[in-house]
């Protein structure tokens, strides 16, 4: 709990400040809303991304409004000597779920996790694709682990876009390796846009649709599965 209210303490002066987005999903697969907010602030050496995913899952949960929220935080800072071709990044993923009548009203979704390494900025064409290599330490777990995260932003036009990121993570115990993807298509009219996401993973716990869960009907995670679920939403740029 100390740890929750220091990074809060830490988060709230940089999102007030922070240029941000918000976007509303409707997922197609699961038949359920999320409200995504991402916040980007570049301040001198040092860039801070944050965005927070609520979900209102009612196929899970006997409660109107907010069901869960998973929202992560990466600080991304010039290493010197690098010719400014290198990036230090650290970053913090964590989720919670709103238990609704319980004395604990919010309780961790899943395991918290810590992340650290590097990013580099590939230079594709006129375009720049930054790649984190990084070492993740997920609570209760011992042993590191390792993660690639990719990040794109090609605006085809002055109206189209296209946007997302891919993470690919190893485990220490179940599935040897686990991806996650989010492509987007945007269509743009000033600051408001309409688009297409694709959520794309394997081995990703998050993972099910409305005709099938992401554990079988004896308890086991379907690792081996990739799942494909589309979602239609609009996004404002403020």
């Amino acid at each position: 709990m100390k740890l929750k209210l220091s990074l809060t303490t830490f988060l709230v002066p940089i999102l007030l400040t922070a240029q941000f987005n918000l976007q509303q999903h409707y997922d197609l697969g699961r038949e359920i809303q999320t409200t995504t907010a991402e916040f980007f602030k570049e301040c001198n050496n040092s860039v801070t991304f944050a965005f927070i995913d609520i979900n209102y899952d009612q196929h899970h949960f006997e409660k109107k409004g907010a069901t869960d929220i998973w929202y992560e935080l990466a600080w991304y800072h010039k290493l010197p000597l690098s010719s400014g071709q290198l990036n230090g990044t650290i970053q913090y993923n964590d989720g919670l779920y709103f238990f609704p009548g319980d004395s604990i009203s919010l309780r961790t979704a899943i395991q918290p996790a810590w992340l650290v390494g590097i990013s580099y900025p590939f230079q594709i064409g006129e375009y720049v694709i930054p790649i984190d290599l990084l070492l993740r330490r997920q609570e209760g777990d011992n042993n590191l682990t390792f993660q690639i995260t990719v990040i794109w932003f090609i605006p085809l036009s002055q109206r189209f876009t296209i946007l997302g990121n891919l993470d690919f993570w190893t485990n220490s115990t179940g599935p040897i390796w686990s991806i996650q993807a989010e492509p987007q298509l945007l269509v743009n009219f000033g600051q408001a846009s309409i688009g297409l996401e694709m959520e794309i993973s394997r081995a990703f716990p998050g993972a099910w649709t409305t005709t099938k869960e992401y554990f079988d009907a004896f308890g086991n995670p379907r690792e081996k599965d990739w799942w494909f679920i589309p979602t239609l939403f609009i996004k404002y740029t403020f």
